[in-house]
């Protein structure tokens, strides 16, 4: 099953992550699994952090739906580079309580 980023879209295929065919990813399993990643991460580490993290779901998912869902503090200092990459992905840590 793909890893959906919500507000994004499927991340890419295990494969084009590094998994080889016969990995436990390859079997049929049904469920579904919501997690959401609060990046606090500064903006020079932002992407890279919700990358690495997407890939690790990917890659550990097996055959069940993951969905990540993508948070911030709003806090954190951004710029406006960060901020404009954020909105419309990012949803404010209050959507979690």
């Amino acid at each position: 099953m793909p890893l959906m980023v919500e507000g994004v879209g499927p991340v890419p295929s295990a494969t084009t992550l590094g998994d080889r065919p016969g990995s436990p990813r390859s079997g049929s399993g049904k469920g579904r699994l919501d997690i959401g990643l609060v990046n606090n991460m500064g903006d020079g580490a932002l992407k890279a952090t919700e990358r690495q993290f997407a890939r690790l779901l990917a890659a550990a998912s097996g055959s069940t739906d993951v969905r990540l869902h993508l948070f911030s503090i709003g806090d954190v200092p951004r710029g406006a580079a960060a901020r404009s990459y954020m909105a419309g992905r990012y949803g404010s840590l209050a959507a979690l309580e």
